[in-house]
């Protein structure tokens, strides 16, 4: 019997992990099964465990190559304060956002949106899967950005003392995971068009934030 070569095995992963993707396109990525890749590929039920252990470094090597395919859109940029101008930086933040998840691949969102529904119905994958991944969570990212912000404008006399944070940045929270939802099915999934661009949502958006906060 002939020696099986590292070239060979890491030929057969890759096809593997094409095949996932193909399996992604199709259904939803918390849907996908072992048994689904093994179709896609046409090899035996005990062949797809040489490679892979489980269902979730399937997962993860298959979300880590759609990562690679679109290099570009992996990190989402740490924002920057503007003038030391707190209102405008944050405006800025949140039309950069925008523009940034309309213009991201229909796949890679597809992919982080049906992540977030996977992690949430299984949390105790977060700390298996997550780590693991090249893909950043851009939403953290820009959470984590308008919350330093605010915080400086507080600390400087921008924004008003007595604000919630906790409760202003969960409603935020909340703004963004409704408007990736509805991108996601609107791009992905057939669903309606959206009716305005999504720099123009996010800056209505923002402008009642700025709003609240200098009051």
């Amino acid at each position: 019997m002939p020696k099986v070569t590292e070239k060979y095995k890491l030929g057969k992963k890759i096809m593997l992990i094409d095949c996932a993707i193909e399996v992604v396109k199709r259904k939803p990525l918390y849907e996908m099964s072992m048994l689904d890749v093994i179709n896609e590929a046409k090899i035996s039920k005990g062949g797809i465990y040489l490679y892979f252990n489980d269902i979730d470094q399937l997962i993860i090597e298959t979300i880590n190559k759609i990562a690679d395919d679109y290099e570009s859109f992996q990190d989402y940029p740490h924002a920057e304060l503007i003038d030391n101008d707190i209102p405008k930086t944050i405006l800025n933040a949140f039309v950069n956002l925008g523009s940034f998840i309309e213009s991201s691949p229909g796949l890679l969102a597809k992919i982080q949106f049906e992540l977030m529904v996977y992690i949430s119905n299984n949390p105790e994958k977060q700390q298996i899967i997550l780590p693991n991944l090249k893909l950043k969570s851009f939403g953290q990212q820009f959470m984590d950005d308008i919350s330093n912000f605010i915080n400086i404008g507080i600390e400087d006399g921008a924004i008003r003392d007595g604000i919630d944070l906790a409760l202003l940045m969960q409603n935020i929270s909340m703004f963004i995971d409704g408007v990736v939802n509805r991108t996601v099915f609107s791009k992905v999934y057939h669903g309606d068009l959206l009716e305005y661009h999504l720099e123009d949502i996010f800056e209505q958006f923002a402008k009642m934030i700025v709003q609240y906060i200098l009051k």
